[in-house]
């Protein structure tokens, strides 16, 4: 049992390097700036976008942090938003008693 584990654990590594890889050439092969297409889509404003891009050029990793958690308090609202909409849609047409739990 402690060989069958260690093997799927050894070729887990190749399968988490390669989709690592596979994502790092997509974002840089993608069009646009990733820090626009996070900011715009959550209704960011252009002194957002330019914090997010100064942050992802820097190596301060506080700054970073910070910057990570102030972007996610900035999309809460979106997200919130997106999901009541989703919920909405899917229980468009039913009751609170035909739903299983």
């Amino acid at each position: 049992m402690i060989q069958y584990a260690g093997r799927r654990l050894l070729g887990a590594i190749p399968v988490l390097w390669g989709v690592a890889t596979l994502v790092f050439v997509l974002l840089r092969l993608l069009p646009g700036d990733p820090a626009e297409v996070m900011l715009s889509e959550a209704g960011g404003s252009a002194a957002a976008i330019a914090e997010l891009r100064a942050l992802c050029a820097g190596s301060d990793h506080r700054a970073i942090k910070t910057g990570i958690d102030a972007f996610a308090r900035t999309t809460d609202e979106f997200a919130a938003r997106r999901m009541d909409k989703s919920i909405r849609s899917a229980l468009a047409g039913h009751k609170v008693d035909e739903l299983e739990l």
